[in-house]
């Protein structure tokens, strides 16, 4: 799970915050600032993104067109993280923490939690790891 940047919502030709009519239509942009893979589990998605939503939009339909609520994700991800409340300040997030010292990346592994970074909240990692199954040996 790399770092991403999703930035401030993105602005129109006048300057103004650019309000989504549908949450899709937050893709392109969304590319343009993170790439086109998973927040997640960083797989190249090229045609098969979705628009993820950290906190679910079933549970919170006042987030559904909130920027600031959007992630990228494949559809594997997606769903298996699918309609979870979560508290933010329990897991770690690719677009607010620097995930790269949360995890150990070892070839052919899921992630998992680093033992060497004090910082690191192992329980909080667990926990983000669970969430986005990035757990599940392939």
């Amino acid at each position: 799970m790399r770092p991403v940047f999703r930035g401030d919502t993105p602005t129109d030709e006048d300057g103004e915050a650019i309000e989504y009519a549908d949450y899709k239509d937050a893709r392109d942009d969304l590319i343009d600032r993170m790439g086109d893979y998973c927040s997640y589990c960083e797989v190249a998605l090229h045609s098969q993104v979705d628009v993820e939503h950290v906190q679910p939009k079933s549970l919170n339909p006042e987030l559904e067109l909130e920027w600031r609520n959007f992630l990228l994700a494949c559809g594997n991800c997606n769903s298996i993280k699918g309609n979870k409340e979560v508290e933010l300040s329990d897991y770690y997030w690719p677009d607010q923490d620097n995930t790269l010292r949360a995890f150990l990346y070892e070839q052919d592994q899921p992630p998992q939690v680093t033992t060497a970074d004090v910082d690191v909240d192992p329980e909080r990692a667990r926990r983000t790891l669970e969430l986005t199954g990035l757990d599940r040996v392939p």
